[in-house]
């Protein structure tokens, strides 16, 4: 019987990029967060190889899939030598900064320690997530976290309230490369921003309180060259959202809404006024992703 798990998308809640690092990476800080938009995964023990198969034709299936590297990894790490089949349902969507990739990798990395009866220490784990890709050691545990560094350095954070999204995706794919290729010194002055990330850190702050001022370095520049994006971040706030921000380095773009029935309203009322946009009212999630069933 197939192993069935879910890996959500996340969200920035705010993203600054402070410079450029010797290895050719940019040290950032970000405060990141699981949300109920997930992909789908199904794996089911196989005779030698790793098999991957997607909903999405668009997608690779082949070694440069993030969900074959992380299988490729954990299997050479741990000399396992049966192989696996493992199916994609691709609903979150990529090039819209809502990490689906890395979060896919994590919950494949989650199910096959299951599936194939592998116990390692969690910091044995958070290594391979970081061989993988920058965001995917966040995913491994998922909730609600302060992400540092290129984003291997991962702070959880205590368990959040809930808070509702409406996450709006217009019709542009944001290339990543392309978006990190845009920015030059000077880079962001991250002051603010982290003394209230530390007041987070503390509990001083809630996490209602801190996502009603969010920052990005991204998104002015997204912005100037996708206007769908800044159009859809200020369609977010004429619809009442306490404040609007780009994920990651876009093209999504959230509301936070203080409660659910005005972001179901602003959910209807945006892809009426907008039916290219793609738009979902989530949730915030906690706790560790990939969860089986």
């Amino acid at each position: 019987m197939p192993l069935h798990l879910e890996a959500p998308a996340k969200l920035n809640l705010g993203l600054l990029i402070l410079g450029r690092r010797p290895d050719g990476y940019h040290d950032l800080v970000s405060v990141f967060q699981t949300i109920s938009w997930t992909d789908a995964i199904a794996l089911a023990p196989a005779d030698e190889e790793i098999h991957l198969t997607c909903s999405d034709p668009a997608l690779p299936t082949g070694p440069e899939n993030l969900v074959m590297r992380a299988a490729a990894i954990v299997r050479r790490t741990f000399g396992i030598t049966c192989g696996v089949t493992i199916h994609l349902e691709k609903r979150i969507p990529t090039g819209a900064g809502l990490g689906g990739g890395s979060s896919d990798a994590a919950a494949t990395m989650r199910g096959l320690a299951l599936l194939w009866e592998i116990e390692a220490e969690e910091e044995t784990w958070l290594g391979l997530c970081a061989r993988i890709g920058s965001d995917v050691p966040f995913f491994w545990r998922g909730g609600t976290a302060i992400v540092e560094g290129r984003g291997e350095r991962v702070t959880p954070l205590a368990e959040q309230e809930r808070l509702t999204f409406v996450v709006a995706v217009p019709p542009v794919h944001v290339s990543t490369l392309w978006a990190y290729g845009q920015l030059s010194p000077p880079f962001s002055d991250a002051s603010e921003y982290r003394t209230r990330v530390e007041a987070l850190r503390r509990s001083d702050l809630s996490l209602s309180e801190f996502c009603r001022k969010l920052e990005s370095t991204f998104q002015p520049v997204v912005e100037r060259h996708y206007p769908q994006v800044r159009e859809t971040r200020e369609r977010l706030l004429a619809l009442g959202a306490t404040s609007a921000l780009m994920s990651g380095s876009g093209s999504a773009v959230f509301g936070v809404f203080e409660d659910e029935q005005k972001a179901n309203e602003a959910t209807e009322r945006l892809a009426q006024g907008t039916p290219t946009v793609t738009a979902h009212c989530l949730a915030s999630l906690g706790g560790a992703t990939g969860s089986p069933s």
